[in-house]
């Protein structure tokens, strides 16, 4: 199961086209090393633009869908959360 986490602000390069290059969320700001893909895809309740970005060595999902930004992360295991291990992303 994904979790998917606001982003609250994103920072963009006008080089050639709109590329979010840095985003903040309640608990930290990521910087994007590396978009690897955008397209459009379809999501519940209407197409969205996703972008395959590479976040601190990992590949992860981000969607622009209805006029908001939301990062797609993995979901925290009660193990994480007991050892402090707590991944944001």
């Amino acid at each position: 199961m994904n979790v998917y986490y606001d982003v609250k602000q994103v920072g963009f390069c006008f080089d050639q086209n709109r590329i979010p290059v840095t985003l903040l969320t309640n608990q930290r700001q990521f910087c994007i090393n590396k978009i690897l893909d955008t397209r459009h895809v379809l999501l519940t309740g209407g197409r969205a633009v996703r972008y395959t970005c590479l976040i601190e060595g990992k590949v992860r999902y981000l969607y622009f869908w209805n006029g908001r930004w939301v990062l797609e992360g993995h979901e925290r295991t009660e193990e994480q959360e007991d050892t402090g291990e707590i991944l944001y992303m």
